[in-house]
């Protein structure tokens, strides 16, 4: 193993998340010029250590996948971005707006109109909300959707597309979503451990899976969603797929890949999207992936030295650790520890924090507890680790606590995906906003 792959600020922060229970095993792959390593931390249920053959959910950099698979077939001449959806499904009705159809660009890039999932969904009886969605359901939802918006109009990300758009790429090619991947891309590259369906050896190997407060969840089958984010791996696997995109190796996917990554349109200041590819003005390719247990990241530089695969059984986000890699800028998100702190001291932080028109949150003690919470979110409980500071476990979440002049405490700084800050709003507000949502 090369030490050197690792920077040291890295490997000590997957160790202390490890012993702090953010993930009970992490995965790493790392490729730096022509060369790569696997690094492993934790353990898995059974007590072994994890290492490049572990399995692990991917979920949505499955959309990637899809996503080579549509310029694949793009670059054959079997269809182009600008193809609708509904020309190469059968028996489906999706429903226009001001004449305008679905294209498959469209799905690909996250500007169909689709909703991000479908509202028939849920399954009753069963804890895998997937478990029983076929292409019948989605057939069924699409049939009496009506958009709200125009097709191209904006962005909005959608596992429901990606989910439409494996189902039409599959059955365009006369077979089903899995199949076509075997075929068309881990076949090409030697990935023999991945799949959108477990196999019995692939299921001996896959950790399990943690929600946010540390239990078991199950392994869901996303059926006819498969193509937004079914697929299971080992690091050894999406460090083929990994250098393959970065051109490290060359492989008869390239032209695709590079076509998938090839930026289309902007989703705001800072990122662009091709065909489910991000890309930041700082120079990172890359798409992360989340389900009920898992949470994954894979990137790389624009310059192709550099790539990252990071793979962990929790639901806690794993994007620093990968970043860190890939930009010299990037910050890993501290383990905190928790500090006492007195109940009459946490009451002057209570109140409402206007962050944004249609963004409040909400600071509450509950039974000597602290909890922050966005209008419409379940609430999360914080925990404090020094004066004005505090943290929610396990996640990249912090928050400080801003005073005035006098000491008051009259705002916050919430530290999630950047910097925001909220101004605490007074009495008289409060109760202007308790007798306008009266009225």
């Amino acid at each position: 193993m090369n030490d050197e792959f690792l920077p040291e600020p890295l490997r000590q922060a997957a160790q202390e998340r490890i012993d702090d229970h953010w993930y009970r095993s992490l995965v790493i792959g790392v490729v730096d010029g022509g060369e790569s390593e696997v690094f492993a931390f934790g353990e898995l249920d059974d007590g072994k250590k994890p290492d490049g053959d572990t399995v692990y959910e991917i979920g949505s950099i499955t959309k990637t996948f899809t996503a080579t698979l549509l310029a694949a077939d793009v670059l054959s001449g079997r269809c182009t971005l600008d193809t609708p959806v509904v020309e190469v499904l059968t028996g489906f009705k999706i429903a226009e707006r001001n004449g305008k159809k679905i294209t498959l660009g469209q799905l690909a890039t996250h500007h169909s109109g689709l909703p991000c999932m479908p509202s028939n969904i849920l399954s009753e009886g069963s804890t895998d909300p997937y478990a029983d969605y076929d292409a019948e359901k989605m057939k069924a939802f699409l049939k009496d959707r009506q958009p709200s918006r125009d097709p191209g109009e904006s962005f909005e990300y959608s596992n429901l597309a990606y989910g439409l758009l494996g189902h039409a790429l599959a059955e365009s090619a006369n077979t089903t979503y899995g199949p076509l991947l075997d075929r068309k891309i881990f076949q090409p590259l030697g990935m023999t451990m991945s799949a959108p369906e477990l196999t019995e050896r692939m299921r001996q190997r896959l950790a399990i899976g943690r929600d946010e407060k540390g239990n078991p969840v199950e392994h869901f089958d996303f059926k006819a969603l498969a193509g937004a984010g079914g697929i299971c791996s080992t690091a050894n696997d999406m460090l083929r797929y990994l250098r393959a995109n970065m051109g490290v190796d060359q492989t008869p996917l390239t032209e695709a890949m590079r076509l998938a990554q090839r930026p289309i349109i902007n989703t705001d200041k800072e990122t662009s999207i091709g065909l489910a590819w991000f890309s930041t003005k700082t120079g990172v390719i890359w798409h992360n992936g989340g389900t009920a247990g898992h949470r994954s990241f894979l990137g790389f530089n624009a310059d192709r030295n550099s790539g990252v695969i990071v793979l962990s059984d929790s639901c806690v986000s794993v994007d620093d650790l990968g970043l860190v890699v890939l930009r010299e800028d990037a910050r890993l998100a501290p383990v905190l520890k928790q500090v006492p702190l007195s109940s009459v001291s946490f009451e002057e932080y209570q109140g409402k924090y206007r962050l944004g028109d249609d963004f409040v949150i909400m600071v509450i003690l509950c039974d000597e507890q602290f909890y922050v919470q966005r209008s419409g979110q379940s609430a999360l409980q914080i925990l404090p680790s020094g004066r004005d500071e505090f943290f929610v476990k396990r996640t990249c979440i912090s928050i400080n606590f801003t005073r005035d002049e006098t000491g008051t405490v009259n705002g916050l700084i919430l530290h999630q995906n950047g910097d925001h800050c909220a101004r605490k709003l007074s009495a008289p507000e409060v109760l202007a906003e308790q007798e306008s949502g009266n009225r």
